[in-house]
């Protein structure tokens, strides 16, 4: 993540080829760079194009340099992902996790834009598609959303859901549905939006 900085690597077998720009590390493989890193069963680096692929029990963390001394991670798990440096995108595929402090989202796939390495987090937003699930905890209170597409945008909290039925259950508040619902993680404000014909509804507790 950072062109400045080291990557270090560990697996039972490595080979390259063109002049070391084709790099393939297999079984247990694990790449690190400071706090970041990547493990999977099979990781191949083309350093011509500038991106790697990963397979197998995917697992990658990237810490929140502004939270570093409460050990923040962005935790993503898949069965495979694609990086491309040029664009900072990390592509999860075939049923995805993504975990932070008191959030979880899973979906099919997971795009996670990541910031350039000055930044004080790692991910920029997080875009999940299919049968996706929110799911936060915070001071007692529990919010779940669903639908088939998610954004989650890290600087501002923000989540929208659309597509399918989106719906969002609050544990104390009620359940929301609607054509696209925005909610704020940090903060007590939801957004809802109809759709001709399909208005949006809420069950409030009392």
């Amino acid at each position: 993540l950072s062109s400045d900085r080291a990557v270090q690597a560990r697996s039972e077998k490595m080979t390259s080829a063109d002049n070391n720009r084709q790099v393939v590390y297999e079984g247990g493989a694990v790449l690190w760079q400071d706090t970041n890193r990547l493990q999977a069963d099979r990781i191949e680096i083309d350093r011509q194009k500038r991106g790697l692929t990963a397979r197998g029990k995917v697992v990658s963390q990237f810490l929140d340099r502004a939270k570093a001394a409460k050990g923040v991670f962005t935790v993503i798990r898949a069965p495979e992902m694609t990086y491309i440096d040029e664009e900072r995108l990390a592509h999860y595929r075939g049923g995805v996790e993504l975990t932070r402090p008191g959030m979880t989202i899973r979906g099919r796939e997971i795009r996670a834009y990541l910031r350039d390495s000055k930044s004080d987090s790692s991910l920029d937003r997080a875009v999940a598609d299919g049968q996706v699930e929110i799911l936060q905890a915070a001071a007692g209170r529990k919010r779940t959303g669903t639908a088939e597409h998610a954004e989650f945008y890290e600087q501002e909290q923000r989540v929208i859901l659309t597509g399918g039925e989106p719906r969002l259950v609050d544990s104390a508040r009620g359940a929301t549905r609607g054509q696209r619902l925005t909610y704020y993680a940090n903060r007590d404000h939801l957004i809802v939006e109809g759709a001709d014909g399909r208005p949006a509804v809420s069950r409030l507790k009392k």
